[in-house]
Order: structure tokens, then C-alpha cells, then sequence
């Protein structure tokens, strides 16, 4: 049996969904509390498993009969009233789950990790596998606590565990268009034309599940593999997707001072709505810097070719153009 930790989120449900198409059975890990709308058509063929990872004895029963782990259970956020909760959640958590699993039968654990835990200086050149967490402007406190995770994860297997660990760059799926990446394609239907100067690795969510599963079978113990299928600056990310819904498709590099403004905008707003920040001074100051990730390694020792982005950014746009009754002609 497999353990799915984060199950109910973006990529927890979309990963449970390829695995009871393989024929797997799952025992999916959420929180007493959580939303289980992503995974609502799964419960009659999974085992819902509800408690905490901060638990100890939740963790340990969540680990009964179970086989192989994909730790996808995270808390991602960009604001510092979060910090302490971000922490404890995914350095905390991931330190339970590695100690609970070094007393069980586990076969292996995937880690679900992110580029940001890589922390290498994007002003150097390209970031591949072999460069170390280093100080810089751009570590986000988000990656800090992923890179603590990870060491976390590798302790357990300088203790004997099995893991790998893969690093997405960001994730770009169908659904869920006022949260995760999905929003660009709901901002940009509603008329948005600015953008920011910066780069970043993009990565289709459908090739994290296929290269999480290939780390599962071929990826070697305590390696990390990088996601991502395209670097790619925001202002033709933007632009290829405003092409694939039929909408304007120029725009705008804001000035800092606009930027800023509107940090200051979205921050009110939450204080008023009591609503999760979309930008904040430490997404800002990362999203105008040009990083590129190498995806070699994965390409090489997982055996699977990346999803072009421009025909991801078709298949996810024609899923959301069905969503406004619009067809895509493109």
C-alpha cells in the first residue's frame, strides 16, 4: 500500500488519481480539518487516513501496513505571519515522518520537495543538483524550511532509509483558477496586462507525477532531481497563455514602484478579506530575478522526456476555456 501525505491539495489528488489508474492502492493522509473536494471522486476506492503530521502516534498509525511513501504534505507561504506554522509543518513534519519510518517496513519514500530548497545564487548561472543552499537576496524563507525538510529526509537515510527526493520547479495544471498557478489563466481572462521582468522554471504538473513515480522505481537513494521543463520569463509565459485563450497578448513589464504599490494593495486587502496574500516583498524581489534550472539529471537517470510548455499551456487552456463555455479555436 502507498501513503500519499498532503492528499487532498493540488498535487496530492492529481498524483492519487495516476496511481489508482496504475492499479495502486492508497492510503491517502489529510488533516482532521482539511477540504477533501480535490479527492471527493476518489474516496470510495482509497483509505482516507485523517490526523496530523505534527502527531507522532497520527503518523505512526498512518504508517501501519504501508509500503512506500510520497511525501507531497507541505505548507506554502510567502508571508511572515506564517513563518512559525510554515516551519513546523514542513521541517517538523518531515522529521516525524522520517523517524516513525526508520521503525517500519517502509520500502521507500519519494520526497515532494521544490527548486526553492535548492537556495543557489541565481545571479551565478545556471542551478543544477550539485550546487549546495547558499546566503543570498533571493532564498525565500518558503525554500529555507523546504531545504531543512530535505536535510531532514537525507538524515533518515544516513540512518538507513530509502528516499529520493525531486525538486518541481513551478507547477503549472488545470483547476483550481483562483488558487495555485491556475490564477494566472483567471488574471489574465479578466484583463490583466502587466507583468514582471523576472525568470523562473516552469513545470507541468502532469510530468511531476510521471518523474515522482519514476523516482519511486529507478532514483537513487538520498539523490535529488531537479523538474522543470522550460525556463522561461514571465512576460512570454504571459503572453503564450493570453495567445491560447484568445486574449490581448501584450504586456507590460510594471515598474518596481507600481510593484510595490501593489504589495502594499494586496496586503490591506488581506488584513481586510482575512484572505492568503498573492504578493508579497519577498515574492517580489524573487520574481524579477532570472533563474534557470538544469534538468539533465532527470531527463537522464529517470528516463522521461518533459512536456514542451507550449503544449501544456494549450491542454491546461482548454480546460479553462470550457470552464467560461468558450471553445478554443487556437
Amino acid at each position: 500500500m502507498i501513503l500519499v501525505t498532503g492528499a487532498n491539495g493540488f498535487l496530492g489528488s492529481k498524483l492519487i488519481g495516476a496511481l489508482l489508474d496504475q492499479g495502486e492502492k492508497i492510503r491517502a493522509f489529510v488533516r482532521v480539518d482539511s477540504n477533501l473536494e480535490l479527492i471527493e471522486s476518489f474516496l470510495p476506492e482509497i483509505e482516507l487516513f485523517k490526523g496530523d503530521i505534527l502527531d507522532i502516534s497520527d503518523v505512526q498509525s498512518a504508517l501501519l501496513g504501508i509500503d512506500y511513501i510520497y511525501h507531497c504534505a507541505a505548507f506554502i507561504s510567502f508571508s511572515k505571519n506564517d513563518r512559525q506554522k510554515m516551519f513546523k509543518t514542513n521541517v517538523e513534519g518531515t522529521a516525524n515522518l522520517v523517524n516513525i519510518a526508520l521503525d517500519f517496513p517502509i520500502k521507500k519514500i519519494v520526497y515532494i520537495s521544490s527548486i526553492a530548497a535548492i537556495g543557489a545564487n541565481p545571479l551565478k548561472g545556471e542551478i543544477d543538483e550539485t550546487l549546495n543552499w547558499e546566503k543570498h537576496l533571493y532564498n525565500s524563507e518558503y525554500g529555507l524550511s523546504k531545504q531543512l525538510a530535505e536535510r531532514e529526509i537525507i538524515r533518515g537515510v544516513s540512518e538507513g532509509l530509502t528516499a529520493t527526493i525531486v525538486n518541481p520547479g513551478i507547477i503549472l495544471g488545470e483547476g483550481q483558477w483562483r488558487k495555485t498557478t491556475g490564477r494566472i489563466w483567471e488574471s489574465i481572462w479578466n484583463g490583466q496586462f502587466f507583468t514582471i521582468k523576472g525568470q523562473n522554471g516552469f513545470v507541468d504538473i502532469q510530468d511531476v507525477i510521471h518523474f515522482s513515480v519514476a523516482a519511486m522505481k529507478v532514483g537513487k537513494i538520498g539523490n535529488r532531481y531537479i523538474l522543470v521543463s522550460e525556463n522561461v520569463d514571465y512576460q512570454l509565459l504571459f503572453t503564450q497563455i493570453a495567445k491560447s485563450i484568445n486574449k490581448k497578448s501584450r504586456f507590460v513589464i510594471a515598474p518596481i514602484l507600481l510593484q510595490k504599490i501593489y504589495v502594499y494593495y494586496d496586503w490591506i486587502k488581506s488584513l481586510i478579506t482575512n484572505s492568503s496574500r498573492n504578493l508579497t516583498n519577498e515574492t517580489l524581489k524573487i520574481s524579477n530575478v532570472k533563474f534557470s534550472f538544469s534538468n539533465k539529471k532527470a531527463i537522464k537517470e529517470l528516463g522521461i522526456n518533459f512536456t514542451p510548455l507550449n503544449k501544456t499551456i494549450d491542454r491546461i487552456s482548454t480546460s479553462f476555456l470550457k470552464t467560461k463555455n468558450v471553445n478554443n479555436n487556437g
